[in-house]
């Protein structure tokens, strides 16, 4: 057993090992080729990226520095700050609210399971169980008992009355 776990542990260091060679070729592959490509760059290339991004940062710097731009971020800020509290408020009270709805919840399963558990004892379910039973077999003897006098001796059945016709006797039952 140790020996399989040795094999397996070593075979997974060997794996990691190579990825981690693996990797570190890659890497200085990428960084060669990135080396290449900014040796190929002039100067002043560099140095005109350099002066077009100090004019479109100074540009940027004095739009967002405008006394209207400013106004309007001190209100954003401000509604930010008011929505950030009232969300956390908001938060809170729901929090609180679906541990107060947990806590009746469990009292009410606790009490349900109490009064279950009070009125469906093994004992009182398997009287039931008999009882459902016994009235299966009931309404069962009765409908054959019906069925063979309605079959064989001329029974009619009617809506409310059932007419029995057996030889002399003539019985009406009303229902």
């Amino acid at each position: 057993m140790k020996e399989s776990i040795n094999k397996i542990y070593n075979a997974l260091i060997n794996y990691l090992i190579d990825f981690f060679h693996i990797a570190q070729k890659r890497i200085k592959k990428c960084y060669k080729k990135i080396r290449k490509k900014f040796r190929k760059f002039y100067y002043y290339e560099i140095l005109g990226i350099i002066v077009v991004s100090v004019y479109f940062y100074r540009f940027i710097d004095s739009i967002y520095n405008l006394k209207l731009l400013k106004k309007l971020r001190l209100y954003v800020l401000l509604y930010y700050k008011k929505f950030i509290r009232y969300t956390k408020q908001y938060y809170n009270e729901f929090k609180e609210y679906l541990n107060l709805a947990k806590t009746k919840n469990k009292e009410r399963i606790d009490e349900y399971k109490t009064e279950y558990s009070r009125y469906m004892t093994p004992r009182i379910m398997a009287k039931s169980f008999v009882l459902v039973i016994l009235s299966v077999f009931l309404i069962y003897d009765a409908y054959s008992w019906f069925y063979n006098e309605y079959v064989s001796k001329g029974t009619e059945i009617k809506q409310n009355i059932i007419d029995f016709l057996s030889g002399i006797r003539y019985c009406r039952a009303y229902s």
